[in-house]
């Protein structure tokens, strides 16, 4: 029978990732170089508002036709989610300036990591994608444990972020790894892909430290 379930889902999700890479172009080449979510995990079956930001940089050319958000599968395939806009309504703050915004209900039965991905399609028929984004989602704990796992997580981000910019990866993730180990509840670190971070916590919930995606030349 073929292997499933969550730790399959993860080692699926995360070498699929490394074939959703665009391409960092010159200033003349649209890119999208930020995308975020907020929040940036959720519990378990509990129905959570997210709101999802994409920065489009447009190059030399026009404002892409129409921009989506596409969620990975466990089969492989990516779905569209939702349109992202750039009207200043729709939970988008400001109007055309460059950054799409989608909000959507997310309830998930299962703990486990999702992969998200930012479409750009523009007249021409060409297209340009985002570095995938991860959500984790959270379950099997008490919400003692939730919130400070949330904790855990929110200040290992900021760390590896900083010591990224500073450091290096290496030296961040060995840094990070060291900080994170210390803490109440982890279980292991291990590199992700991406550049990334997996935790393991004692309870069995496994989340995601990204790496910021390169800044766009």
């Amino acid at each position: 029978m073929p292997r499933t379930g969550p730790s399959f889902s993860l080692f699926l999700i995360s070498a699929l990732a490394l074939s959703l890479l665009p391409n960092i172009g010159s200033a003349d080449v649209p890119v999208i170089d930020t995308v975020k979510a907020d929040p940036v995990a959720l519990f378990a079956r509990d129905a959570t508002k997210v709101v999802f930001t994409a920065h489009v940089v447009t190059g030399s050319q026009n404002a892409p036709e129409k921009v989506r958000l596409l969620r990975l599968q466990g089969s492989g395939n990516e779905d569209e989610v939702s349109l992202m806009r750039d009207d200043g309504a729709h939970g988008d703050l400001v109007k055309n300036d460059g950054i799409y915004t989608c909000m959507i209900t997310l309830k998930e039965p299962n703990a486990g990591l999702l992969s998200f991905t930012v479409e750009a399609i523009y007249p021409n028929s060409s297209s340009i994608r985002s570095h995938p984004i991860f959500m984790n989602v959270i379950g099997g704990t008490t919400s003692k444990g939730r919130r400070r796992m949330m904790r855990t997580q929110e200040h290992a981000q900021e760390l590896y972020t900083r010591l990224l910019k500073e450091k290096g990866l290496e030296q961040a993730r060995k840094e990070t790894s060291t900080w994170l180990i210390a803490q109440s509840g982890v279980a292991a670190v291990f590199p992700a892909a991406n550049q990334g971070l997996f935790v393991q916590y004692n309870s069995g919930v496994r989340m995601i430290i990204e790496a910021p995606p390169p800044a766009a030349k």
